[in-house]
């Protein structure tokens, strides 16, 4: 009936984290499968009729969506911010990034650009504010709060990406 100080710590290690990331693809895929479905669609058909742009559009988004299951609660104590959001939102940008320089994106119009900038990074933080559940340390009330403020934000970067995507192949 006594307590160590070894009990009174928290402890949430990279191996602890690492043994949830299977769970949260799993509960990923199918949520993954249809949206990036109707992306490629979307994609291709606008892209006139071009499966290549397409591929690549789904490319991005997976990544995007791995930097956010992954990465994100991976590396969780070395991102910068409290916020999960933010903290995926970080592991998107990286994507961005790597994904700008991997697929040649200085070949990319400005509009495409700033799309993937706008998208991918709002994708990322979405799963990883997912992992928030998960984590010894967050309270109900905080995941509320942390959801209110940032979902919006999210649907809003998604939106602009989409119109400024669109916009770009309408005219």
């Amino acid at each position: 009936m006594n307590t160590s100080p070894a009990m009174r710590e928290l402890t949430f290690t990279f191996r602890e984290r690492l043994v949830l990331v299977p769970v949260e693809l799993v509960g990923a895929l199918k949520p993954l499968f249809i949206s990036g479905s109707l992306l490629f669609l979307l994609v291709t058909l606008l892209g006139r009729f071009s499966a290549n742009a397409g591929l690549m559009a789904l490319i991005a988004y997976l990544g995007a969506a791995l930097a956010g299951i992954v990465a994100g609660p991976l590396f969780l104590p070395w991102l910068p911010g409290r916020s999960f959001a933010v903290k995926g939102a970080v592991a998107g940008l990286a994507w961005s990034t790597a994904w700008y320089l991997l697929a040649g994106g200085d070949d990319w119009r400005m509009a495409t650009t700033i799309a993937a900038f706008l998208a991918l990074p709002a994708v990322s933080a979405f799963f990883t504010l997912n992992f928030t559940g998960s984590t010894p340390f967050t309270s109900r009330t905080g995941v509320k709060k942390e959801m209110r403020l940032s979902l919006p934000v999210m649907g809003l970067l998604i939106a602009g990406s989409g119109l400024v995507w669109l916009g770009e192949k309408l005219y």
